[in-house]
């Protein structure tokens, strides 16, 4: 007895051991879950910024400060705070993030659009010295595809070669561009294009644009022209134009490029005198 005594003795001994040591591990682990938990709660997930833009155009320098802003917002504000005619015919990421400040524009252009961009660049006059202090009154911002870049005294040639490949930066050449010799180009470039696109800029060019010179809506008209008398196609498409609801100045010019006679809406009014081919509105 004295002996299974003992034996049990130790038996119990060991038993008690085992479940403080069970007891023991538990604790430990349940205090790093709780510490965890508590570190957890006092470091909250960041909070996504909040995007930051603001330009500056000071003295001929431009300031831009931009954290996540998006692209189209930036272009807006650099085209309204500098007064420069600003295209891009290159993809655009959706925000950018850049910082620079006091910049002369050819100098801020590299840093705001990055190393693959090239640009071609109009100045005020076709005599300005391309200088540090000079504020050009246009920008092409081309792809790093349209070849080297452009030098200062001859960006036309560069960006005409970009309506070769890219038919958008035609139709916006030809709309806004506010270099003659780039809108004539434009121009003739989309007079090759039989699609709806570049006809519907020609005819706003030709009909609606009262800024435009003389030449350049007689340019836009005679494009037209050219493409209804060599191509079956622009006819109809130049007939679809004329019997949608658009601005009747627009409809009148493509009676007129196709040689018949238009019946004017209800809208419009009516008038003594029938429509002839007699050439475009506004062109002398």
């Amino acid at each position: 007895m004295p002996l299974l005594s003992h034996i049990g003795g130790r038996r119990f001994a060991r038993d008690v051991k085992v479940h403080w040591a069970v007891l023991i591990l538990c604790g430990t682990l349940l205090a790093w879950g709780v510490q965890g938990a508590i570190c957890d709660t006092a470091s909250p997930p960041a909070q996504p910024t909040t995007p930051v833009l603001s330009v500056s155009f000071q003295n001929g320098l431009l300031s831009v400060e931009a954290h996540d802003a998006v692209w189209t917002k930036v272009l807006q504000e650099v085209r309204a705070k500098s007064k420069i005619a600003l295209n891009v015919s290159m993809p655009l990421p959706r925000a950018v993030t850049v910082s620079f400040k006091d910049l002369a524009v050819e100098d801020a252009l590299p840093r705001l659009f990055g190393p693959d961009a090239n640009f071609a660049i109009f100045y005020p006059s076709h005599t300005a010295a391309a200088t540090s202090a000079a504020i050009p009154s246009e920008v092409w911002v081309l792809g790093k595809g349209s070849g080297e870049t452009a030098p200062v005294s001859d960006p036309v040639q560069v960006v005409t070669k970009e309506f070769d490949k890219n038919q958008a930066a035609a139709r916006s050449a030809a709309m806004v561009s506010r270099d003659h010799e780039v809108r004539r180009r434009a121009i003739a470039s989309l007079g090759q294009q039989a699609n709806l696109p570049a006809m519907d800029t020609l005819l706003k060019v030709a009909a609606l644009d009262a800024n435009a010179d003389p030449d350049i809506q007689q340019g836009a008209a005679d494009a037209l022209r050219g493409l209804v008398k060599n191509n079956p196609q622009a006819r109809e498409i130049l007939t679809a134009i004329m019997m949608t609801d658009g601005p009747p100045d627009v409809q009148q010019l493509a009676a007129e490029i196709l040689g018949i006679q238009r019946q004017p809406r209800d809208d419009e009014g009516t008038s003594d005198e029938a429509p002839t081919d007699s050439g475009p509105h506004n062109a002398k």
